[in-house]
């Protein structure tokens, strides 16, 4: 076990260690009644355009999604004892700061217990770590990619320095060991010859420093993977089946990642088609 995991299971014993055991596991046979991992994207938007996102594949609404559905997904969420939660991840969840720490705030007390944030750091600012450490989070990812400002300039397109800035308030912030953070490194032929002195400089700072390959997902992403290695299906079904994407104003999506969001859209499977994630799960997800 990993030091978030450790902490986790001295919060939630025996039923954090099972869910965990269930989303780690390869065996196709597991016939879930709903989804083990929610990831919320509240907003189809973002303040940057990397070269490795997924978006690129598709068109961003730019809407957001309504409160009140917000809460009608965790109500149900909670009523199925969903483990957990991601925000962002495909969207920049900071764009709408309010609504990000409403939504979390509206987690307390509920069936989550990973409550993770995916953000790119830009509006990390220190008024809103002290609002997410207070609202309960227990997961915070920082996606870097970079250790130079000539590198980070092909990657991210704005100042490494605010990047390391926030991050450095955040933990400033924060008193005790949750949340976790996590930075993480795609490596691709921009920027692998900084992995080595990512990892130097971050492991001093961060909880997690994860080491991710890029590989090209669309073609009409740029040539940039290290390889041409193809994932096996396998390896994605398993999680495919187990976590469900919701896409703001109101997407259901078998997985977070371009093509699923643009199909969701071109089969218009919303909540307004479906009124329940249970509906789409049972309709969509296990029938697949």
């Amino acid at each position: 076990m990993n030091k978030y995991e450790v902490l986790m299971q001295k919060k939630y014993g025996q039923r954090y260690m099972a869910y965990r055991e269930a989303f780690k596991s390869h065996n196709m046979e597991i016939d879930l009644a709903f989804p083990l991992h929610v990831d919320l994207d509240l907003v189809d938007a973002c303040n940057l355009k990397c070269p490795t996102c997924h978006s690129i594949a598709r068109s961003r609404n730019r809407q957001t999604m309504e409160f009140d559905l917000v809460k009608q997904i965790i109500h149900e969420c909670n009523e199925y004892d969903t483990p957990a939660i991601n925000i962002g991840g495909c969207s920049e969840p900071l764009i709408k700061k309010q609504l990000t720490i409403d939504t979390l705030y509206s987690l307390k007390n509920t069936s989550f217990m990973d409550i993770f944030l995916h953000t790119n750091g830009v509006l990390l600012d220190e008024d809103f770590s002290k609002s997410l450490i207070s609202a309960g989070l227990t997961y915070l990812c920082v996606s870097i990619d970079a250790v130079t400002q000539q590198t980070f300039d092909k990657i991210r397109g704005t100042k490494l320095s605010t990047i390391i800035e926030n991050i450095e308030k955040f933990l400033s912030a924060r008193a005790g060991e949750l949340p976790v953070l996590r930075v993480s490194f795609l490596a691709t032929t921009l920027n692998m010859h900084e992995k080595d002195e990512f990892v130097k400089y971050w492991e001093k700072k961060a909880d997690v420093v994860e080491i991710q390959n890029y590989v090209k997902p669309y073609s009409s992403m740029p040539d940039i993977a290290l390889s041409e290695k193809i994932i096996e299906k396998q390896s994605i079904s398993y999680r495919r089946e187990k976590r469900i994407a919701i896409v703001a104003p109101e997407y259901l999506c078998l997985s977070c990642n371009g093509i699923e969001v643009s199909n969701a859209v071109d089969q218009s499977n919303t909540f307004s088609k479906y009124s329940t994630i249970k509906n789409y799960w049972d309709n969509v997800v296990l029938n697949n």
